[in-house]
């Protein structure tokens, strides 16, 4: 196979006729929906072919043949279809200038790739390429070698040329142009490196195009580089083999330590600023709303949902809420301003229960009352007061269950009352 010969302009010529590998997909896929057999893998991908062979003339003419070779008839008005197809997407006669370079040296958008992640946070990628001895072709305007408008990548697999991440132009269009350039041919094909196509090495759509002689690579073959990836630090810029992927770039060992902790709990990496210590362990911030609660009081993180508590839209930790508050003994709310009754608190709103004892002040149950006058006692204190005129005194005279004092004790006073 050719080679590619550098520090130069080539002038690539691509013949009219052959219909893109998009067009291809495309019709492949009409021919799907239609219930009809694909075009098999040898199939002239051209809009005519002359000359002699089981299948010549025009797209349509050869695809009604075979189709009817395997027993479908293919209407009119579908080959009009198909027909619509091949004109929309038969490639046109084109010159084009490119040159192939081993120094991926240009600039960001330079050749129509602005933006590409290989000038950002996979920069190593580059030096991955240039150690597996990877080419780039790119396209100019004309043979003077300025307003450059599109580049694709070439690495060496096996016995042909991986093209991929084609910027500005097409990634097919790119292969065929390399492909006549070495004199050979081109297939879509699936790529990735160590089974991915996300990692240093970004790998557009997964897929790319193999330029290699003819049957040596079958259309969508899934091809693995299984390159060694070298990287820059975003921190420190060295360069390394190793690296720990943090928020989409990469890191060296040492800077990931000094400016990220690991959370204990998802495994993922935060800025250091971005986590917090709960118990001896670090949580990242998105962890620590998920998954715990501040305490009001004290200002402690608290995993454990029933070893926290909401009182009035605040939350407490078991510690500060029993410190703080008392725990109502009739609705068990948590209340701070509960009165203690018979050794057990209650909140102002259970208090409505009990009725305050005008003689020693303590609170009784609102059923266990007498009231004498305007004043309420509790059993203990009423027997102390003079049942009709409410004087405390200690020697009563009971009457109908009642006890006067000496001046009410008079019969006129007891039909009175």
């Amino acid at each position: 196979m050719r080679k590619f010969e550098t520090a130069k302009i080539h002038k690539i010529i691509v013949p009219s006729g052959e219909i893109s590998d998009s067009g291809r997909v495309v019709i492949q896929g009409e021919l799907m929906d239609a219930g009809f057999p694909i075009l098999p893998e040898e199939w002239a991908w051209q809009a005519k072919v002359s000359g002699r062979g089981e299948y010549i003339g025009s797209f349509c003419k050869r695809l009604a043949k075979y189709q009817h070779q395997h027993n479908n008839k293919v209407t009119s008005n579908f080959l009009g279809k198909i027909g619509s197809l091949v004109a929309m997407y038969t490639l046109k006669s084109c010159n084009y200038f490119v040159d192939f370079t081993q120094e991926f040296d240009w600039g960001d958008g330079d050749y129509g790739d602005g933006g590409s992640c290989f000038w950002g946070s996979n920069s190593g990628a580059k030096d991955m390429l240039m150690e597996a001895g990877a080419y780039a072709v790119r396209f100019y305007e004309n043979h003077r070698k300025i307003s450059g408008w599109g580049r694709a990548w070439l690495l060496p697999y096996s016995d042909g040329w991986a093209c991929f991440n084609g910027y500005g132009i097409d990634t097919s269009h790119a292969a065929q142009v390399v492909a006549i350039y070495l004199d050979t041919s081109y297939k879509h094909v699936l790529l990735c490196n160590h089974g991915s196509s996300s990692g240093l090495l970004w790998i557009n759509s997964a897929a790319g195009y193999m330029i290699a002689p003819e049957g040596s690579v079958q259309y969508n073959d899934i091809i693995d580089f299984r390159l060694t990836e070298i990287c820059q630090c975003a921190h420190c810029e060295e360069f390394m083999e190793e690296a720990v992927r943090v928020q989409g770039y990469n890191y060296c060992q040492d800077c990931v330590c000094e400016l990220f902790s690991c959370c204990e709990r998802c495994d993922e990496w935060a800025d250091n600023d971005c986590v917090t210590c709960v118990d001896d362990t670090t949580i990242c911030d998105r962890c620590l709303e998920a998954y715990y609660t501040c305490c009001e009081q004290c200002g402690d993180w608290i995993e454990n949902r029933a070893d926290i508590t909401e009182v009035d839209g605040k939350y407490y930790c078991n510690y500060c809420r029993d410190e703080k508050f008392d725990c109502c003994c009739h609705c068990q709310e948590w209340e701070d301003d509960c009165t203690e009754i018979n050794g057990e608190p209650v909140c102002e709103d259970c208090l409505e229960r009990y009725i305050l004892c005008d003689d020693c002040h303590e609170y009784f149950d609102a059923e266990d009352y007498i009231d004498i006058g305007d004043s309420y006692y509790c059993l203990s204190c009423a027997n102390t007061h003079c049942c009709e005129c409410g004087e405390a005194g200690t020697k009563f005279t009971v009457k109908a269950e009642k006890w006067f004092c000496d001046d009410c004790v008079d019969e006129e006073s007891l039909v009175k009352g």
